[in-house]
């Protein structure tokens, strides 16, 4: 059986099993997937497209962002308590 996000989210695929952390980068998946990748012919500036790409980001934690500048994480990551 492989594993897609369907079946973690299973009692059979074991979602239940999955950790907090597992959990939360499930659903930067789901809606990153939602905001991007099923977007349709959504017109937007560069600029909204980069601010809703930070909110997205700013869902996981500060220290998994390991390939980003650290002065960019500085001026654009919101942290969770930022932003409710």
């Amino acid at each position: 059986m492989s594993l897609t996000k369907s079946t973690l989210r299973t009692p059979r695929g074991g979602s239940w099993a999955l950790s907090p952390e597992d959990r939360l980068y499930l659903e930067f998946a789901d809606r990153f997937e939602q905001r991007y990748l099923n977007q349709g012919r959504t017109v937007r500036a560069i600029n909204e497209t980069l601010d809703q790409a930070w909110e997205l980001l700013s869902m996981l934690p500060e220290a998994s962002l390991k390939r980003i500048r650290a002065e960019t994480i500085r001026k654009y990551y919101r942290r969770q308590d930022d932003h409710g």
